[in-house]
């Protein structure tokens, strides 16, 4: 409201189908040199290109047109965007549907994309004296609850696989695959035709599963839990901790072929 300007980009995500925007996009990079060109003080490069051919910009319109976004970042800075929209539409309601504040700047990125990585959201604090350190724990339960890391790493399975976030898992989906895969490695290898056998998986979810585990930074990361001890297999229920182990059964009715001495 203060700026009457977009200042920060939103993340969202899509699903580029068979790669067609991602392709069109990187055919224009060899036609013009980037607007912008610089390396950050780590060494990451940034190059921003103008796309300005009218053909090429409907095309890359009419790909997204129909496409549903997913916020990855941003989710306040959008619901800031809708408030002030309604604001002006109330104070100018002959204002037409092309204004400014009718539309908001976000950064897409596709689903697949080998530059997207998805990093958990922990800080990881540094640089902290061991003055500071003593009696940190003991100051930290007063206000949290602090578990073991240890313990975290003999989670069910069904816990692994909802917290890897593979798009259209919920926690009961991840118990699903969970039981009838039961390890990380059997559900990384499933294919299509094997996902879809599950009764309730559709073509999305079996798309988006195996997209999940061809990414070579989501193999990585497996790997890397699997080295820092993190179970990814379902635990074997040993014969005694079933339901009915130790139970004695009656069974009654009438034997058609069997005399009783023979049953």
């Amino acid at each position: 409201r203060e700026l009457q300007a977009n200042t920060s980009p939103i993340l969202a995500l899509f699903k580029d189908q068979g790669q067609r925007l991602s392709s069109l996009l990187a055919a224009q990079e060899p036609k013009n040199k980037p607007l912008i060109s610089l390396t950050s003080a780590n060494g990451e490069g940034h190059n921003i290109w103008a796309i300005t051919e009218s053909q090429v910009v409907n095309q890359i319109g009419n790909s997204l047109a129909e496409q549903p976004l997913y916020i990855a970042d941003g989710h306040h800075r959008y619901e800031s965007a809708l408030a002030y929209q309604r604001e002006r539409v109330a104070r100018s309601s002959l204002a037409s549907e092309d204004e400014a504040f009718n539309f908001v700047m976000m950064t897409l990125v596709d689903f697949s994309d080998p530059g997207l990585i998805v990093l958990p959201p922990h800080r990881l604090v540094r640089g902290i004296s061991k003055s500071i350190l003593n009696g940190l724990m003991a100051k930290l339960r007063a206000f949290f609850e602090i578990d073991s890391i240890n313990k975290s790493k003999d989670r069910p399975l069904s816990r692994v696989i909802f917290a890897l976030g593979i798009l259209h898992i919920g926690e009961e989906m991840a118990g699903l695959l969970a039981n009838h895969f039961g390890s990380i490695d059997k559900l990384s290898d499933a294919s299509g035709e094997e996902l879809l056998s599950i009764p309730t998986v559709g073509p999305k979810l079996a798309d988006s599963i195996t997209a999940f585990f061809r990414q070579e930074q989501n193999r990585s990361l497996l790997n890397r839990l699997r080295k820092a001890g993190l179970r990814l297999e379902e635990e074997a229920v040993k014969p005694e901790e079933l339901p009915l182990a130790g139970q004695e059964f009656v069974i009654t009715g009438r034997l058609e072929t069997f005399a009783r001495q023979e049953a």
